[in-house]
């Protein structure tokens, strides 16, 4: 094989590298990140008395309506099954604030 083709076949396999990096990222990491940084501010909010555990899927609606008007990429990564939002945890702040976010209209 010569140079200028090694060379290419290395430029192409970066190319085609970076595309399936951006896809991964932007449908699996990002919706964890997402998901992960949500969670994190209910939990906090709700262990440091700012919400009560009552308010926290109110909270997730309001947000999932805001989300979906102006930041519909973001909303799209919070986005559960409808399998999901029936198996929910009652008790996790973090999958009712998910819940709320998925039934807002």
């Amino acid at each position: 094989m010569k140079k200028s083709q090694a060379a290419l076949l290395i430029v192409i396999s970066l190319a085609i590298g970076s595309i399936a990096g951006y896809v991964s990222y932007s449908q699996l990491t990002a919706r964890y990140v997402a998901a992960t940084t949500a969670c994190t501010i209910i939990t906090q909010a709700v262990d440091n008395k700012l919400l009560t555990a009552e308010q926290v899927k109110e909270l997730g609606t309001l947000t999932g309506q805001e989300l979906n008007k102006s930041y519909a990429s973001v909303a799209s990564k919070l986005a559960l099954t409808k399998a999901q939002v029936d198996a929910a945890s009652p008790d996790s702040t973090c999958s009712q604030f998910l819940v709320g976010i998925n039934q807002a209209k």
